[in-house]
């Protein structure tokens, strides 16, 4: 399954991976949030990962009200 919106692009793997990319640099109430959230940079997929997704749905909540305020 992928989730895109205009500030993101979500993907679950079948493998019980989640990968969020953006299309420019999130701000930094973004990469705090993906970092609570224990998610990864991946600098040769230019990918934010984790792997068990788990949690990543109330991750994008938060994106989507952090990309509200910008």
């Amino acid at each position: 399954m992928t989730i895109t919106t205009p500030h993101y692009t979500c993907a679950y793997g079948a493998d019980g991976s989640a990968t969020i990319q953006f299309p420019q640099r999130p701000p930094p109430e973004a990469i705090q949030a993906l970092k609570f959230h224990r998610f990864r940079w991946d600098p040769a997929g230019r990918c934010w990962w984790k792997h068990p997704s788990t949690g990543t749905a109330d991750l994008l909540d938060g994106l989507d009200s952090i990309f509200q305020k910008h």
